[in-house]
């Protein structure tokens, strides 16, 4: 790995090529035993560093903890939803 790499290498398994980003929106797939409060088909947002797995969310499907999930607010674009956990917590 070049010195330029590994600068940027964020602690991610299995490592490079590993998918970027802490943030994202979607449908939910999936849910796991004795997951509550969320259901397949469920449009949410999601923050979480690392993700389970060790990978981002620049991927089509990806492993989040329930609990680091919100539903999508009524009527807002996945982009603009998607960019709302990181910005909104430096805006807060």
């Amino acid at each position: 790995m070049g010195q330029a790499a590994e600068h940027w290498r964020l602690g991610c398994r299995p490592a490079s090529p590993a998918a970027l980003g802490v943030e994202g929106v979607g449908r939910i797939r999936a849910v796991g035993p004795g997951v509550q409060g969320i259901s397949i088909g469920d449009r949410v947002v999601a923050h979480e560093a690392p993700l389970p797995g060790g990978s981002g969310f620049w991927a089509e499907q990806v492993l989040v903890t329930a609990a680091h999930t919100a539903p999508v607010p009524s009527g807002l674009e996945p982009v603009a939803t998607a960019a709302l956990p990181v910005n909104g917590l430096t805006a807060l």
